[in-house]
């Protein structure tokens, strides 16, 4: 990809998507506004992320409908969420999202079938693996496919799926070692998209990862290795997520050159790329005033998008973060999870508490309008 105009002014040293809404145009949607109209402009498709919560909120509803074409819940279709308990599914607050989608004419993604981390699969699942290694061999891909199954039953309306979440290793660049691999082997990555393609075949597949845009070939590269590999083996992806969390890195050098030739070699692929995560959060900022806090978490997600939208293989952006989130006073008396850092106290959305557009939503405006048309 040739360097732009755009791209030097933002200091830089440097097929289609397959998503259809279900269900009737409805009461809230309306005609394209905001985010969404920006996006349409030049060929692209936004969406927000949200949850049970929100979309009872009717004005943090209208506001979604309004600026969206695509939405997902967050958490809630994960298999960890959805079957805690092994036999017993619970897809009822994951079902007020999708209702909401179909409600207002916005297509549903779908969000993940398989995490490759112990951590984020169910218990059960994980302790297969104490099974002698034939049986936890079959009872494992037999629960795959009946989880499949189940979510495409319960959510036909996805046009779109993370079939596999996070695989590789950022440092190694490698699979991460998981109950997955230990027990499958490597080609538990193929046997997730063969299934989901038998139970829902006309749905876009997608390998969703946390790759990011500061030094790290070993991940890129990894990543690289395992779709060519996969699609050199008939396994049947059709598309890549990038989940764009800025927080990790805000504040550090990026790779531009890096960048761009990383997406230059998905669409070299023909895997379109979805932007699924979009956010920023304050975990590197130190002691910053909100005001300022805002204004570098707009300069840093303006500054990865318009990079990443030079890329007219770049397809869809998701804002993983309707509205701004105090992650302090969300967990106060609460055991926070381990795995959220804890320094990182707030977390930016496109709305602040007050349904007021953000800082981050005018820079996400603004690229999505800079973009090249589709």
């Amino acid at each position: 990809m040739k360097t732009t105009r755009r791209t030097l002014l933002k200091g830089a040293a440097i097929g289609g998507l397959a998503m259809m809404g279900g269900g009737a145009r409805a009461a809230l949607a309306g005609p394209a506004e905001g985010l969404k109209a920006s996006a349409n402009a030049r060929g692209l498709q936004f969406g927000i992320a949200t949850n049970r919560i929100e979309v009872a909120n009717p004005a943090l509803a209208e506001l979604i409908a309004r600026n969206a074409s695509v939405t997902l819940t967050r958490n809630d279709m994960k298999w960890g969420r959805v079957e805690a308990e092994r036999g017993t599914r619970d897809y009822t607050h994951a079902r007020t999202v999708s209702d909401f989608a179909e409600r207002n004419g916005l297509a549903l993604r779908g969000h993940n079938v398989v995490w490759a981390m112990d951590v984020f699969m169910p218990d059960w699942f994980v302790e297969m693996e104490r099974q002698p290694r034939r049986q936890a061999r079959r009872d494992m891909k037999s629960e795959m496919w009946h989880h499949a199954h189940r979510l495409e039953a319960a959510f036909p309306q996805v046009r779109s799926w993370d079939v596999v979440n996070e695989a590789v290793n950022p440092r190694s660049g490698k699979l991460r070692n998981s109950v997955l691999t230990r027990t499958l082997g490597d080609r538990y990555f193929d046997l997730a998209f063969q299934i989901m393609r038998a139970k829902a075949p006309g749905a876009q597949l997608v390998y969703n990862d946390a790759v990011d845009w500061r030094p790290n070939g070993a991940h890129r590269d990894g990543i690289l290795r395992l779709l060519e590999g996969a699609l050199k083996r008939d396994v049947p992806i059709d598309a890549v997520g990038i989940e764009g969390h800025l927080g990790p890195w805000l504040g550090r050098e990026a790779d531009y050159r890096g960048w761009s030739a990383f997406l230059d070699e998905l669409a070299d692929l023909g895997l379109p790329v979805i932007i699924t995560e979009l956010d920023c959060d304050d975990r590197n900022l130190g002691r910053v005033s909100p005001a300022r806090r805002d204004q570098l978490f707009a300069e840093e997600t303006e500054r990865y998008l318009d990079l990443t939208l030079d890329n007219t293989n770049v397809r869809q952006v998701v804002a993983w973060t309707a509205v701004d989130t105090d992650i302090d006073a969300f967990w106060k008396g609460a055991t926070r999870p381990r795995w959220i850092p804890a320094n990182k106290s707030f977390l930016g959305g496109v709305f602040d508490t007050g349904l007021r557009r953000t800082p981050t939503y005018a820079a996400i405006d603004r690229a999505l309008k800079a973009a090249p048309l589709r």
